[in-house]
């Protein structure tokens, strides 16, 4: 199952906020909730279809006005893809959609029985103390059947299609997985860390861009609840194959990203060629992006705690340096040896 669509402990509350078809966290640091009133009154509308009952103009009306559904026409709108109230009508009312009724509702029933609130504690705990998490989850029935994170950077949302193929563990997996990358976008790097790279030159911020698509692998470990459980737990042994032998690549993987990196410490890559060298790691499915910054996660986490670790997650100027130091313990204590990080490439931030 593909988990990306694009970083203390937590006490909270499961409310339920009475007609708005909500769930939410209510804490002072976490605010994270599941906003089902699209789903709802597109279930009601197709409710009445099935009975041959007359559907009003206030019934679309109310369906038209929930937020996920105004979401989804403006994101439509953003990336100039023809979308309109009418044809929402169309779709709703085809004999196809309505077919699905049960089965929609059904999935919307278990999705939104999940813990919001362990939903939540699992990205959050691997956010550096005092961080804060903002985010709303979106189940929608809408016509395309991707999903994707809308507005990171003003109002976080995680706009899900309503998929009967989903389990309730494995929409909690994604859920998790994206509230790991909005609290780390929201959270890392510190002003003042960020301030001092926007001085770094191109080189530099282009190599430390890069560097946070090791992101996937953190947001794996995160969904995951811990380096001691399989990051594909709540997904069929065949997915859990497919990962094992992706983690079987990791020599072989790691020294491909390093050539990557080298590459642009030295000018041999550059602009939108870093890009497209870069975007190929993230594979069609799960590529090294995940495997090797999952692994390279678990291993640092292992030898040194979760806080060292976070730490280098959230000023990734000593991440590779962070690493190279757990795999030498693990090298000197006899395990099987572990690939390490060129010096050109740990001493590229170095005072």
């Amino acid at each position: 199952m593909v988990r990306s669509l694009v970083c203390l402990a937590f006490l909270g509350m499961l409310v339920l906020v009475p007609g708005a078809g909500r769930a939410a966290t209510t804490d002072a640091a976490v605010n994270v909730q599941i906003d089902t009133t699209e789903p709802q009154a597109a279930l009601a509308i197709m409710a009445k279809l099935r009975r041959s009952q007359p559907v009003t103009a206030q019934d679309w009306n109310a369906l038209f006005a929930t937020r996920g559904y105004e979401l989804l026409k403006k994101r439509q709108a953003d990336f100039h893809r023809p979308f309109s109230d009418d044809s929402f009508k169309a779709f709703i009312s085809d004999p196809k959609t309505l077919a699905t009724y049960q089965q929609l509702s059904d999935t919307l029933a278990t999705w939104i029985s999940s813990d919001i609130v362990m939903l939540a504690h699992r990205a959050f705990v691997y956010l550096p103390a005092g961080s804060k998490l903002h985010a709303t989850v979106y189940p929608l029935i809408k016509p395309a059947t991707n999903s994707y994170v809308y507005q990171l950077d003003t109002d976080p949302a995680i706009m899900l299609f309503l998929d009967p193929t989903l389990t309730k563990d494995q929409f909690g997996n994604t859920v998790s997985h994206e509230l790991y990358h909005i609290g780390d976008s929201q959270n890392c790097p510190s002003a003042p860390i960020a301030a001092q790279e926007a001085k770094y030159p191109q080189m530099q911020r282009d190599f430390l861009n890069w560097l946070s698509a090791f992101g996937e692998g953190s947001a794996m470990l995160a969904a995951a609840g811990g380096p001691d459980v399989h990051p594909h737990w709540e997904d069929p042994q065949s997915d859990k194959d497919v990962w094992d032998k992706a983690m079987s690549n990791y020599t072989t993987d790691f020294r491909s990203l390093q050539t990557f990196f080298a590459d642009i410490a030295d000018g041999t890559l550059k602009g939108d060629t870093i890009d497209k060298q870069g975007y190929t790691f993230f594979g069609d499915v799960q590529g090294p992006w995940y495997t090797v910054g999952y692994k390279m996660n678990v291993l640092i986490e292992h030898t040194f705690g979760r806080a060292k670790l976070i730490d280098a997650i959230c000023d990734k100027r000593s991440y590779l340096a962070t690493y190279n130091e757990a795999a030498m313990k693990n090298n000197a204590a006899g395990n099987p040896p572990l690939p390490l990080w060129s010096s050109q490439l740990t001493s590229l931030f170095q005072k």
